[in-house]
């Protein structure tokens, strides 16, 4: 193998991993009912026969489908238990090395050693899907299929010419094979899958905050109150509270003028206490508050929009959402609003 066909697969496994890290969540994984035959295909590459043999000689893990489970992969499962030894269930291992059993629970171990913070983020994804795939079957919302074909292709084009600037003289199916282990195809579904996530999670996002209800907020912090309210009698006395912001707040938002994304009714986000009592249009008082380092600080908004909760079906607001979504789409805060509201 030559020196460039080696980068150019290294290159092509970032690229390809570009990809799943723009998923709205860091939970972008393979489903498990793909993880048999992708792995078989990577383990007979390297020419590991015996460690495929065993892997293949295990039990498996229940691929049991439900209505809407299509891709958000096995958390929807229940899983295959098999009896021990001793009698005792246990669940179905993934293989088995020299008589050793590994289980789910060891990669999770490992993956807590290598890398702690991606064990987090996974774990944040499954706390946040679990509350996606409820409200998928309670309003039947999911992803328009024109949009992850759109979303595919654009993921496969970039791709593509990620390995033409390579220039290893390998065609590009053989070199997704030879990098994955999967021919192109079945790379292809496996983006529509993430695709599918992606925008499926956007949909829920944004049509919960409408069932429930949005306050749209404009935020000023400071880590003192004498910062607080010294801009806060700029913006009173006719100053654009944007350019204020923009200059002196020290919130991640202050780029965006201030501009903070839909907050839900009922969200326990530090700035919706800002606004308690503060009517539509009107900047609120200085207020003791958290900042987004988790220090104490001090802040204010003005309250731009209190949007009622809008209990219209979900294929009434689709359009509107999709617009809505291409103008703007699901921010970092969103999310988290969303982690802590009540489920509509």
């Amino acid at each position: 193998m030559t020196v460039g066909r080696s980068i150019g697969r290294a290159l092509l496994v970032v690229a390809v991993a570009v990809l799943a890290a723009v998923s709205l969540v860091a939970c972008t994984g393979p489903r498990v009912a793909s993880l048999g035959s992708t792995t078989a295909a990577r383990t007979v590459a390297r020419g590991d026969e015996a460690l495929e043999a065993n892997r293949a000689a295990a039990p498996r893990v229940s691929t049991r489908a439900f209505e809407h489970r299509a891709d958000f992969g096995s958390l929807f499962d229940a899983p295959t238990t098999v009896t021990n030894g001793s009698g005792e269930a246990d669940v179905a291992p993934l293989f088995e090395v020299e008589g050793t059993a590994i289980h789910k629970r060891h990669v999770y171990d490992r993956m807590l050693e290598v890398d702690p913070q991606r064990v987090r983020d996974v774990e944040e994804a499954l706390f946040l899907d679990v509350r996606i795939v409820e409200l998928v079957r309670r309003f039947q919302i999911a992803a328009p299929q024109d949009e992850v074909d759109i979303a595919v292709r654009r993921d496969i084009a970039r791709m593509e010419r990620a390995h033409e600037r390579m220039g290893d003289g390998v065609a590009f199916d053989q070199h997704v094979l030879e990098s994955y282990g999967m021919p192109l195809e079945a790379l292809r579904a496996h983006l529509a899958m993430l695709a599918w996530r992606r925008i499926t999670r956007s949909y829920v996002i944004r049509y919960a905050a409408r069932r429930q209800g949005v306050l749209l907020l404009e935020r000023f912090l400071a880590k003192t109150a004498e910062e607080a309210e010294d801009a806060r009698r700029a913006i009173l006395e006719g100053g654009d509270f944007a350019r204020i912001a923009e200059a002196r707040s020290i919130g991640s938002r202050a780029r965006f003028g201030g501009r903070l994304p839909p907050l839900p009714h009922g969200t326990d986000h530090p700035s919706a206490s800002l606004a308690a009592d503060v009517g539509v249009g009107e900047v609120g008082p200085v207020r003791a508050t958290v900042l987004e380092d988790e220090s104490p600080g001090f802040g204010f908004v003005r309250v731009v929009e209190r949007r009622e909760p809008l209990l219209r079906p979900f294929a009434e607001l689709r359009a509107e959402l999709r617009r809505e979504l291409e103008r703007r789409p699901v921010e970092r805060a969103e999310l988290v609003a969303f982690g802590a509201m009540p489920l509509p």
